[in-house]
């Protein structure tokens, strides 16, 4: 951290140099202008609008964004620069698609995948903030997600040596993404002290953050009545039912 910087102060500096996703991203286009060779990489945008021209700018990056969704879709994606300008398509059977005609889960999570696979290539110092990554993606699919979450920051299997000060602000409503980190704590690949853990609520007309600590096997301090247990009380309302009939 700087000298004289407070806290907070270097916190919004490091976000300044970040990328910031909303929760809902942008559909993608039919067709995108060739990027230019030699160019430098625009941002990722708000909106993630951005994303094919990260992957068009890095070929590493390309690759390990199709890794993770050969592996859990799965989809590979080819960009084809045959028209006089970019088109994505999907391969997932024999005859090609544009990612266009895609459904709702590539579109929302292609930018999110895209942006993590270049942090975990180029980690550096500054902050980036996610909303709702696990937005339209399968249940199935949302623990792989947090594996992700884990390698931008290089928390990760293929764990950096070096803190190269790669953060990450993630708001989420994924039970999946928060056990399969839990879960990496509790194997000992994840230290508790790598994860800050926050939940939002209202109290009297205020926005409060109340910290939620994780310990060596991945337990947590506390937990909020009635988040994750719309799962089990359906569970024990079906047992209840079947009794009675």
């Amino acid at each position: 951290m700087p000298r004289g910087h407070r806290p907070a102060e270097a916190l919004v500096d490091l976000g300044r140099r970040g990328e910031a996703l909303q929760g809902v991203r942008a559909r993608l286009a039919r067709d995108y202008p060739s990027f230019p060779e030699g160019g430098l990489r625009p941002s990722l945008g708000l909106d993630g609008a951005g994303a094919p021209m990260w992957l068009s700018h890095s070929p590493e990056v390309l690759r390990r964004t199709n890794r993770w969704f050969r592996e859990h879709l799965p989809v590979r994606i080819e960009l084809d620069n045959s028209q006089g300008g970019m088109r994505l398509l999907e391969r997932a059977g024999r005859a090609p698609i544009n990612l266009a005609e895609a459904a709702e889960g590539i579109h929302q999570a292609l930018p999110v995948v895209t942006m993590l696979s270049a942090r975990a290539l180029e980690p550096a110092p500054q902050v980036d903030l996610l909303e709702q990554p696990e937005l339209h993606l399968h249940d199935a699919m949302q623990p792989a997600l947090g594996d992700l979450l884990l390698d931008a920051v290089g928390l990760g299997v293929e764990r950096s040596t070096h803190d190269m000060g790669q953060r990450l602000l993630v708001e989420t409503h994924s039970e999946g993404v928060l056990l399969r980190i839990r879960r990496r704590i509790a194997e000992g690949s994840v230290q508790p002290s790598d994860i800050g853990l926050r939940y939002a609520e209202r109290v009297n007309g205020e926005n409060i953050l109340r910290e939620i600590e994780l310990d060596e096997r991945g337990q947590l301090s506390w937990w909020p009545d009635g988040v994750f247990l719309e799962r089990l009380e359906d569970a024990k309302a079906m047992a209840i039912a079947r009794r009675s009939r």
